[in-house]
């Protein structure tokens, strides 16, 4: 995958990792109900509804949310760096088809294990507080986000461009 072996990265095996991902959230959401529901249905010291006044329920949140909002910014701004220290390939000719570069795979993998990690927090939340409904509003943040990062070849030139300039 790196410049100096010559193996150019493909991007059928991003939208295998990707889909990877979202099945993983998924699954996260399918172990938060039965697990949960197998245990305790309220962790001791919560009344009914008084989830958010525990700290570390909202410190799970405003982590989980904050990383997806890291994915879609951090991969750009690692792109801009390291075009900035070391500049990529230079644009293609029009019309020639679109090679997916190393970095900007790393750059998308890395939103995807951000967003993903959003999901792996609203799990811990269901296991702490013992009610699989706190895996809700993060879960569906992270397959959302997922979703919305759907590497397809025009959302991949696109990203490309951002940092490179047009093709």
């Amino acid at each position: 995958m790196n410049g100096s072996s010559g193996v150019v990265p493909k991007p059928q095996s991003l939208r295998l990792i990707w889909v990877a991902m979202c099945i993983s959230v998924i699954v996260y959401g399918v172990v938060a109900f039965l697990v949960s529901r197998a245990t305790v249905s309220e962790r001791e010291g919560f009344q009914r509804g008084d989830f958010f006044a525990d700290p570390l329920v909202i410190a799970l949140h405003l982590a989980g949310f904050g990383a997806i909002a890291a994915g879609f910014v951090l991969p750009g701004i690692m792109l801009r760096a390291r075009q900035a220290r070391d500049p990529l390939t230079p644009p293609q000719q029009p019309g020639a088809p679109f090679v997916l570069t190393a970095s900007v795979m790393q750059a998308v993998m890395i939103r995807f294990a951000l967003c993903e990690s959003a999901g792996v927090m609203g799990l811990v939340l269901a296991f702490v507080t013992g009610t699989p409904w706190m895996f809700v509003p993060l879960g569906l943040a992270s397959l959302s986000a997922l979703l919305l990062s759907h590497p397809a070849e025009d959302k991949l030139r696109e990203f490309d461009e951002t940092v490179r300039g047009p093709r």
